[in-house]
């Protein structure tokens, strides 16, 4: 089960898609809503170290084709599948030259569908050190989100501590001017003569 995106385009294309499914225009996901990950390609699904699935970012659920039966298919099929995808997405990048008066906000949309898609899918055209310095970079941004969680706790935590402190100094002042005591070099309290 996989949890509904915080915000954003991609969070608004998932709610479209199970509205659709659903034949309900004003269904709302609530904190609690997810879905099932056979919504999506198993190519969009990667799976970690410790065997948790997740998604890639970016992926966008569909009716999956996957978990589907298929009829016998041949290899030739699959790549004049994958060529018509690369075919679509040079026609695209035709599209946007011919149509560059179109208004801002088509063309902010469609780049940034293209800048989901190209910064985060492991594409065929790759080559092996790319996808590993992508895959570090993500480690690495992963990381430093870790290192500040960090950070910013043990700040809490020693204000926590400044304040506990300041506390028992002043409580400490309080009982030595109530029971008249004095305080010596080694923090010896002892009883005034």
């Amino acid at each position: 089960m996989l949890k509904f995106p915080t915000s954003g385009k991609t969070r608004k294309e998932w709610i479209r898609f199970v509205q659709n499914e659903r034949r309900e225009e004003s269904w709302q996901p609530s904190t609690a809503s997810k879905l099932c990950s056979k919504h999506f390609r198993k190519k969009d699904i990667k799976v970690g170290k410790t065997g948790r699935a997740c998604l890639k970012k970016g992926s966008m659920p569909c009716e999956n084709y996957d978990n589907k039966p298929k009829l016998a298919t041949s290899e030739s099929d699959d790549e004049s599948d994958s060529k018509l995808v690369i075919d679509e997405v040079q026609d695209d990048d035709d599209d946007e030259d011919e149509d560059e008066d179109d208004s801002k906000s088509e063309n902010d949309d469609q780049t940034d569908s293209k800048s989901l898609t190209d910064d985060t899918s492991n594409s065929k055209l790759d080559d092996p050190a790319e996808i590993s310095l992508k895959s570090e970079v993500t480690t690495l941004r992963k990381q430093r989100l870790r290192q500040q969680a960090k950070i910013s706790k043990l700040e809490q935590q020693n204000q926590l501590l400044k304040r506990k402190l300041a506390k028992l100094k002043n409580f400490v002042i309080h009982l030595v001017k109530k029971y008249d005591l004095q305080i010596t070099g080694q923090k010896i309290v002892t009883p005034r003569k």
